[in-house]
């Protein structure tokens, strides 16, 4: 999800969880003990809403979108136009979406939205004629019970809980299915399934040789786990004490860090060069620092994802053939490239992927709640969508084009 929604999380992105978080969702994801289990879609996000002042459907893409009321079918229209693919499923997906709800009773819009667009609710396009990685055999519109938006009278705005209303918006409008468009709600997962146990327990032991290998214990979150890393390598830049805590809590990015500025002012001048070229590429050192981690929740991924399939893919043992092929030909063609950036690019998402052999489902992923966040679990699927996309999208300034 993007846009408006914001980002959702993997569990690495979050440095507030400590190990033993990590582990309890292992241990609760193969037991199929994880909250709201619902699978993540490959489609196009918006958020949307309805104007009771008359009676329209609102969506967005963005926040400023929404702060300014949301578009409407023309400024919609206007915003996406000449965009081929991506323009007829937005405007489609509209007249759907307004079809839908139009019928809907004032009473029960007014219980959903408020009375002048106060909530927003989260919706995914599924196009099969424009698909990302996974192709789908169906077009439909999920609505996802999460994030729902509730704007303030201050024009700020806060997450709010949208199951409820959701389900009764999909009460009201599942009989509306005469279109192209199939509209559905969130799609449930069972998780449980024969995951090996031995390789489940090898993946929570390289989780805690991590974490030994920085001195720290289950209770110690991935923040403390970065922070201690980057301490060792400022450390060994052997500066002043005071010079070495500022650097900590401005690559850190904490709140009241000090300024570049400030750090200088407070250190010798032939430090000077150092320091700036380090905390320059702070950014990339904590992404560098978190890595390990991230590699075995993704290995944790692929094995928990095994042989999952979407609801929207008819044959997933042939999605599974196609997605093993065209990634091997990308993989082949990237790596007789002579683009750098491209190699670059490959080396890092092999990293992930290993091999198109261990392509093993026809699923984006699940996204599921673990102590009031949302998570999300992609295995392959992000390193296959990297890899693509450098012929669909381009990545790094780089987009490649492979001879049909």
């Amino acid at each position: 999800m993007g846009g408006a929604v914001g980002h959702l999380m993997h569990l690495h992105d979050d440095l507030d969880l400590c190990f033993k978080d990590i582990v309890d969702v292992f241990k609760a994801a193969i037991d199929d003990r994880l909250e709201n289990v619902t699978e993540k879609f490959d489609g196009l996000n918006l958020v949307f809403s309805w104007d009771l002042r008359d009676n329209s459907l609102r969506v967005a893409r963005s926040s400023s979108d929404i702060k300014n009321g949301g578009l409407n079918a023309d400024s919609l229209a206007k915003k996406f136009a000449n965009r081929d693919n991506l323009s007829v499923a937005f405007n489609s997906a509209f007249a759907a979406i307004d079809a839908a709800i139009r019928n809907v009773c004032v009473k029960t819009k007014l219980e959903i939205f408020g009375s002048c667009t106060s909530r927003w609710y989260s919706i995914e396009i599924i196009n099969s004629k424009d698909s990302n990685v996974i192709q789908y055999d169906n077009d439909a519109i999920i609505f996802h019970n999460w994030p729902t938006f509730e704007l303030k009278p201050d024009g700020t705005s806060a997450l709010i809980a949208g199951e409820k209303c959701v389900k009764n918006l999909l009460n009201e409008i599942e009989h509306l299915n005469s279109t192209s468009w199939k509209l559905m709600g969130p799609v449930e997962v069972k998780l449980k399934n024969n995951v090996d146990a031995s390789t489940v327990d090898d993946i929570i032991r390289r989780i805690y040789s991590e974490m030994t290998s920085t001195g720290l214990h289950p209770t110690n979150t991935l923040r403390d786990y970065v922070r201690v890393k980057l301490q060792r390598d400022i450390a060994s830049l052997n500066l002043p004490v005071d010079v070495t805590t500022m650097m900590v809590h401005r690559c850190m990015l904490e709140q009241g860090s000090p300024t570049l500025v400030d750090i200088k002012k407070n250190s010798d001048k032939s430090n000077h060069g150092t320091i700036i070229e380090f905390v320059k590429l702070s950014e990339r050192r904590l992404k560098s620092y978190i890595h390990p981690i991230e590699l075995i929740i993704n290995e944790f991924a692929v094995t928990l994802l095994e042989g999952k399939s979407s609801r929207l893919v008819n044959d997933s043992s042939k999605e599974v053939e196609r997605l093993r092929e065209e990634t091997s030909r990308a993989v082949k063609f990237i790596s007789s490239c002579k683009d750098e950036i491209a190699q670059e690019i490959l080396q890092k998402q092999m990293t992930k992927l290993q091999s198109t052999r261990r392509i093993n489902c026809a699923i984006e992923g699940v996204v599921f709640r673990y102590k009031d966040n949302m998570y999300k679990f992609t295995g392959n699927f992000a390193p296959i969508g990297q890899i693509l996309g450098l012929f669909k999208y381009g990545r790094g300034g780089v987009k490649l084009k492979m001879a049909s």
